[in-house]
């Protein structure tokens, strides 16, 4: 669908010029899967001088950590493939935040209920640090056993503020450091 032409040029040509906008994005990589069909978008990025990564179809977690580690990124920017009229000040907006913040992950639209964001502005910047956690063995099981015994929702729940006050109110009052 990305191919799909408005007056004549593909939706993707719309998407990548607006994310070229963005002031603190360094380098653009569209990431595609390495189905036949996908094979269009990489002979068209590579029209265009677009770096394209090509991997795994079913597990996008994948294939944008395999991206970001061939291209050495320490962080990524993720516009979904389905907003093409992103707002490159938006991008701006959320990574000047992410950097502020020293955050490992930041979104414009999480939790999706209380997102005010229309349709069409998803953006998500979020550290390999972070991205690489999925991948390491060790590290996932230290977040797995840390989940468990704090029992922190998804923060998409809308018992996770809730849990994360009991927990800091936890800290507080019993500092375990």
């Amino acid at each position: 669908k990305v191919l799909k032409e408005i007056d004549g040029i593909p939706v993707l040509k719309f998407q990548v010029d607006r994310v070229k906008q963005a002031e603190l994005v360094d380098e653009i990589i569209v990431a595609t899967s390495n189905q036949e069909g996908d094979r269009q978008i990489a002979n068209y990025c590579n029209d265009l001088d677009i770096l394209c990564f090509r991997g795994s179809e079913n597990d996008v977690l994948r294939r944008y950590y395999d991206c970001a580690k061939e291209y050495n990124a320490s962080t990524v920017v993720r516009p979904t493939s389905d907003c093409p009229l992103i707002d490159p000040i938006v991008i701006d907006q959320l990574i000047s935040l992410y950097q502020k913040t020293h955050a490992d992950f930041a979104a414009n639209t999480v939790p999706p209920e209380a997102s005010w964001w229309p349709d069409g502005c998803d953006v998500e910047v979020f550290s390999m640090q972070a991205l690489a956690v999925d991948f390491n063995p060790e590290m996932n099981a230290a977040c797995q056993k840390a989940d468990a015994h704090y029992s922190v929702p998804k923060c998409t729940d809308s018992g996770f503020l809730p849990a994360m006050l009991k927990i800091c109110r936890q800290q507080v009052e019993q500092p375990q450091f």
